[in-house]
């Protein structure tokens, strides 16, 4: 299998999943609810454009690589590493092996003002073809 989505929107970068202690709450950081929220919009986004069910599975048998091109509105923006991370993370969320079996890569930032977005590539192993 191999697709391949838009990500609209700026561009958003892994977050760790700790949660705060707000006056011995337990509450989840503003980032971090930011960043799932985006995880939701990055599934959305391959269930629409694409047709795909959510979660993608990985296995050593059948891995699967990702790639990402991410559009940044400005030079202010998260690494590309980790709005990659955050993608697969997304992609994989609540697999039986997370991202565990996933290969592939990003590449330097581009500037898109008008149009920030995420370009993603899905690839399984099997189809990767030279």
């Amino acid at each position: 299998m191999r697709f391949e989505f838009v990500v609209p929107g700026k561009p958003l970068g892994y977050t760790t999943h700790n949660r705060s202690n707000d006056r011995g709450g337990n509450k989840i950081s503003a980032a971090v609810g930011a960043f799932w929220n985006y995880c939701k919009h990055v599934r959305k986004c391959a269930e629409a454009q694409c047709g795909v069910v959510m979660p993608l599975e990985s296995s050593p048998e059948n891995p699967w690589y990702i790639f990402t091109v991410a559009m940044f509105p400005t030079k202010n923006h998260a690494d590309p590493e980790n709005v990659h991370k955050g993608i697969k993370d997304a992609l994989f969320y609540k697999a039986k092996c997370g991202d565990k079996y996933t290969g592939g890569a990003y590449v330097e930032p581009f500037y898109d003002k008008n149009y920030p977005c995420v370009l993603v590539t899905c690839i399984q192993a099997g189809d990767l073809r030279p």
